[in-house]
């Protein structure tokens, strides 16, 4: 009496082909439900888009430039500040900036703008006039986590080139390191 068993691989295989089909059944009834003529009126308008174009361009670049340079000089900043936490000698401002760090990094950058556009607002009662303060700290917050792991090792380098130059050991410990 021979069983007829799959494989491992070929129940994988049956089971990533089944979600196969689920997908283009899915797909399938989206197309064949969706109401093209109020999509097609609504969304593929091309005279609304005619009308908008030259401008939204501008203003697009121009608030893309203004968002870039104004997260960026945030993002330095704190991702500067951040970096010399981290390679502090008093624990506390390493925890804290490690934190920071591993929380702005784990989050998806979305969030972080969610957060600051909706969530804050509403919980402190804030009402921001324009869009450029949440949108600036927003990048400023996520892009400091990002600029200040790029920042650590070169820091530690300036430290350590540092204390040679002057005489002094090179790291915390005396005993393991040479002068």
């Amino acid at each position: 009496m021979a069983q007829n068993k799959l494989s491992p691989r070929k129940k994988q295989a049956m089971f990533r082909y089944s979600q196969y089909a689920l997908l283009a059944v899915i797909a399938v009834l989206i197309i064949a439900l969706a109401d093209w003529k109020t999509l097609s009126s609504q969304v593929f308008n091309l005279e609304v888009a005619q009308k908008q174009f030259p401008n939204v361009i501008t203003v697009a670049l121009k608030n893309t430039l203004i968002y870039t340079a104004l997260g960026f000089a945030v993002g330095l900043s704190l991702g500067l500040i951040l970096a010399l936490m981290r390679i502090s000698s008093i624990a506390p401002y390493r925890w804290l900036a490690t934190i920071y760090v591993e929380i702005f990094r784990g989050i998806p950058a979305l969030l972080v703008f969610f957060a600051f556009g909706y969530g804050i607002p509403l919980a402190f009662k804030i009402r921001f006039v324009d869009n450029l303060i949440p949108v600036t700290l927003s990048l400023g917050l996520v892009s400091s986590a990002h600029i200040s792991e790029c920042c650590v090792p070169a820091c530690r380098r300036f430290r350590r080139a540092s204390m040679r130059r002057h005489g002094r050991w090179a790291c915390r410990t005396p005993g393991r390191c040479s002068r």
